[in-house]
C-alpha cells in the first residue's frame, strides 16, 4: 500500500468540487437568501462519483482510508480556494470593476482607416 495522499481521489474530487461550485453559481445560490433543498441535492450529486472513485482506491488495497481522505481533501480546498479566488467580484455583492476593458488608457485611439 502506498502512503501518499490518492492522486485519483485528489483529481476526481478537485473536478466534481469545480461541478458543483460552477453550478451553485449558474443556479445563483451564492446571491439566494433561501435555496431551495433540491439545488442542494444537485450539488451533492457530482460527489457521488467522486466517493465512488475515492472508495474504489482503498477497496483494491491501493491506498489507505486516510490517504484517500487527505486526497480528497487537498483537491476539494485547492479547488474551492481557486474558485472564490477567481470568481470573487461575481460571487460577493461588493461592486467591482468588472469592466477591465473599457478602461481609458493614456495613449491616443489607433486611426482605422476604411477603403473606399
Amino acid at each position: 500500500q502506498r502512503r501518499v495522499h490518492g492522486g485519483h481521489s485528489s483529481s476526481i474530487f478537485a473536478s466534481m468540487t469545480l461541478i458543483s461550485l460552477q453550478m451553485a453559481f449558474v443556479l445563483g445560490m451564492f446571491r439566494d437568501k433561501d435555496p431551495k433543498a433540491w439545488k442542494f441535492f444537485l450539488l451533492f450529486l457530482p460527489h457521488i462519483l467522486s466517493c465512488w472513485v475515492a472508495g474504489s482506491r482503498t477497496l483494491d488495497y491501493r491506498h489507505n482510508y486516510d490517504d484517500v481522505l487527505a486526497g480528497a481533501c487537498i483537491g476539494s480546498i485547492i479547488t474551492a480556494a481557486s474558485f472564490f479566488y477567481r470568481f470573487r467580484p461575481y460571487i460577493s455583492n461588493t461592486p467591482y470593476d468588472l469592466d477591465h476593458d473599457t478602461k481609458q488608457s493614456s495613449e491616443p485611439p489607433v486611426p482605422t482607416y476604411t477603403s473606399y
